[in-house]
């Protein structure tokens, strides 16, 4: 797995960004994901960084999930999910009509270019954390590792944390 550059610079098609789409596409990932975002609250880039932090060999701590998560609360909470509730309310009341579902796509790619955006920020800080780089660290331990952190966070109860955790550890092994 790719290395955060030297300079932290903002970069929309970082291998962040590029590996968190491979993830999310493997089986059973993109299901996991929304549910844990609509019933725990889950930010699925705080969750796929987690897991692309430990496929670079960074464990992360309780407080660099924190770190992290605060860095892009803001336009999470003020862009992303904002936008995502306007895409589901337009697919859901809109009209059933080919412009109207034009218009959707235009929304949905905004949203995707703001989930980028987060992307983005938290790769530019994957570096600055302070996370110990750990050359030993079984990537797999510490993917399964850094998820806990997130998804006891959100308050995923404990067999949900395994199960997901068991899920997205395999998804990221198959595009390591």
């Amino acid at each position: 797995m790719d290395d955060v550059e030297a300079n932290g610079a903002f970069d929309l098609d970082s291998p962040f960004w590029r590996f968190a789409l491979k993830v999310y596409a493997q089986p059973g990932v993109s299901p996991l994901c929304l549910t844990l975002q609509d019933e725990n609250g889950i930010d699925v880039n705080l969750l796929l960084f987690a897991c692309w932090c430990g496929g670079t060999g960074r464990r992360l701590t309780a407080q660099h999930v924190e770190t992290a998560a605060a860095s892009t609360v803001a336009w999470t909470e003020g862009v992303v999910r904002n936008l995502r509730a306007a895409r589901r309310a337009w697919k859901m009341i809109g009209p059933d009509e080919p412009q109207a579902w034009a218009g959707r796509e235009a929304l949905k790619s905004v949203e995707l270019l703001s989930e980028r955006i987060v992307c983005a920020t938290l790769y530019g800080m994957a570096d600055r954390l302070g996370c110990v780089r750990e050359a030993e660290l079984h990537p797999m331990g510490a993917i399964g590792a850094n998820l806990g952190l997130v998804l006891r966070r959100a308050g995923v109860a404990p067999d949900r944390v395994d199960a997901a955790a068991r899920l997205l550890v395999d998804a990221c092994r198959t595009v390591a």
